[in-house]
């Protein structure tokens, strides 16, 4: 009896309901937050979801995307029916924004180590901070570079062949082109900074590009400021930084855009192979709080938090001589803030001067944010791409920023951290992490094992990738 009333009576009543109720709902859900996302909030959807919108609906857009696959497509096959396998493989590393490097360390140490690879490091100089459009942000468009070369000076440091990209005395640009690289690596995602000649667009003619990111992305809109179009259409492969941007990308370039020949890989973060747990030190005394503040103040979700907390943390520190505090700004911040007005240039010098003479503070401006993090036993972040490596240390962080609208795999590390809103909150959890109560420590260090898999080889997985596809392809 029970089998019949299964069968006839149970069964087709759930078929009914998910028919008639439950499926309608579904796709009436859908409906309605596809409308949301493309029409209303675009501009915080992910890379994948948007252009799925726009290939759905717009036919010129994917012919045109699809167009510039195959054009970059037809460069590659000239290359490969081009290239000398008996030569020695060329790769050419671009650094301008020095304080991103790391991304690219570990890489460019790893094909250092091979004799049968040439290694080249071009430095380019920084743009200048110009007053643009918003009153808060700075215009990054017009071809306006510095004076000095800062990238070029911090390379040499440890590359003394580095080549100067631009030479102000004749006011010529470095050929790049003279050279015939096989690869070219970028990790800057943002083309407007470049000169025109060596963006992907440019290089992608000649060369084959390699987009290794400079950033992690942990929020819902990042991979479109990380993965940018006028840089990802033009690459021959990108080495994400997780499991899910590199299927994010594959649907958008193998699947949608037919472009099936442009290699998107997941070997780890570069920038983790920087990091080994085994060696770090112990809490030490001094007891050290890093700061890390944003460099712009506009916006709700990622603005900074340097005006709204400088003043307590300053005084919290010079009555508590027994800690250190290190602030380490954004390398634009005070540039953008002087640019934007928010800060004089005298109150920055106040500022620095204050930092100076105090003897528990201190301002790190240097291009190598290692040192400071080695330091640190506790960290005070806004949002910032270095926001991943924070964690990945193991130590605290008192977050100042907003977590709600970080993507599936950020908030799975994230709700490590510890949040904080307010003057009153933040002193509250700061004293309470000095004092060494940490209750998430040892779930931070089991996910740091367990979910952030790296064996600091990332750099030699990608060097050992870009060898087998010049000599096997």
């Amino acid at each position: 009896m029970k089998i019949l009333l299964n069968r006839f009576v149970v069964q087709p009543l759930k078929r009914l309901i998910e028919k008639l109720i439950k499926k309608p709902i579904r796709n009436l859900k859908k409906r309605i937050w596809s409308f949301i996302n493309l029409r209303i909030f675009r501009r915080y959807t992910t890379l994948v979801t948007e252009t799925k919108f726009k290939c759905k609906y717009y036919s010129s857009f994917r012919r045109k995307r699809t167009a510039v696959s195959n054009r970059v497509h037809w460069y590659i096959q000239n290359l490969e029916r081009e290239k000398n396998k008996d030569k020695r493989l060329s790769i050419v590393f671009i650094c301008q924004f020095h304080a991103a490097w790391n991304a690219c360390m570990s890489t460019f140490q790893e094909a250092m180590k091979d004799p049968n690879i040439e290694v080249i490091l071009l430095a380019l100089p920084e743009k200048e901070m110009r007053q643009g459009k918003s009153k808060r942000v700075s215009d990054i468009t017009a071809e306006i570079y510095g004076e000095e070369n800062i990238a070029y000076e911090y390379c040499k440091s440890f590359f003394p062949e580095t080549i100067n990209g631009y030479d102000r005395e004749k006011d010529t640009w470095f050929d790049l082109h003279a050279l015939n690289p096989d690869y070219v690596v970028l990790s800057r995602s943002n083309q407007n900074y470049l000169p025109a000649q060596y963006r992907a667009e440019v290089l992608c003619t000649y060369t084959k590009v390699v987009h290794i990111p400079y950033a992690y992305c942990k929020m819902n809109w990042d991979s479109r400021a990380v993965y940018r179009e006028n840089l990802a259409d033009y690459t021959y492969a990108i080495f994400t930084e997780n499991k899910m941007y590199q299927e994010m990308l594959r649907i958008i370039y193998h699947d949608l855009f037919a472009a099936s020949w442009k290699k998107i890989e997941f070997f780890g973060y570069p920038r983790f192979d920087m990091y080994n747990h085994e060696n770090r030190q112990e809490i030490k005394n001094p007891k050290t709080v890093l700061w890390l503040p944003r460099w712009v103040t506009e916006g709700r979700l990622e603005a900074s938090t340097f005006f709204k907390y400088k003043d307590i943390l300053i005084s919290f520190f010079l009555d508590h001589p027994e800690y250190k505090l290190i602030c380490r700004p954004h390398p634009k911040m005070f540039g953008n803030f002087i640019a934007t007005g928010e800060m004089s240039e005298t109150e920055v010098i106040e500022f620095k001067k204050l930092f100076a003479e105090t003897s528990n503070f201190y301002l790190d401006e240097y291009s190598d944010y290692l040192p400071s993090f080695e330091d640190a036993d506790i960290y005070i972040s806004d949002t910032t791409s270095l926001l991943v490596e924070e964690f990945i240390t193991g130590k605290p962080i008192i977050f100042c920023g907003v977590m709600s609208h970080f993507d599936m795999d950020a908030k799975n590390w994230a709700c490590y951290m510890y949040l904080v809103h307010n003057r009153q909150g933040l002193i509250s959890q700061l004293t309470s992490l000095l004092n060494g109560n940490d209750p998430q420590k040892l779930n931070r260090e089991d996910y740091i094992k367990n979910g952030m898999k790296h064996d600091g080889n990332c750099g030699k997985r990608i060097v050992e990738f870009l060898k087998n596809d010049y000599y096997n392809s």
